[in-house]
Order: structure tokens, then C-alpha cells, then sequence
């Protein structure tokens, strides 16, 4: 069964869901291995940011394969 979602949420009906954990996951692709990580998820300007290291291996892999 499909669930419909809305096109656009309001970070107040959002950041509920996230603010007590504040971590989100982010897959990646590492070669041709599958990588999931977690990383801090934070609340700037109004907005939701995913945040982590400048120089994680993540970071290699998304300037890599951004898809």
C-alpha cells in the first residue's frame, strides 16, 4: 500500500520527530559497497541541516556519486 506524503512539511511539524535523537542515517556507496552512517542532525536558520566531519569518508563518496 502507498502512503501519500506531503510535497513540503514546515520544520514545525518536522523537527518534533527528530529533536529528542537528533541523528539521522545517510547512505552512501563506497566502491560498489553500500555504506549507512549516522550523522547529527541540527536546526539552523530555520532549517534542517545534516552535519558531520569535512573529512569523513562519507564526504568523498557523496562528491563522488551525489545520486
Amino acid at each position: 500500500m502507498k502512503k501519500d506524503y506531503p510535497e513540503r512539511m514546515e520544520l514545525t511539524e518536522v523537527w518534533p520527530h527528530f529533536e529528542a535523537g537528533g541523528l539521522a542515517h545517510i547512505a552512501t556507496i563506497d566502491g560498489n559497497q553500500p555504506r549507512v552512517r549516522m550523522m547529527s542532525l541540527n536546526v539552523f536558520d530555520d532549517k534542517l541541516w545534516l552535519v558531520t566531519r569535512s573529512g569523513d569518508d562519507k564526504i568523498d563518496q557523496i562528491r563522488k556519486n551525489s545520486k
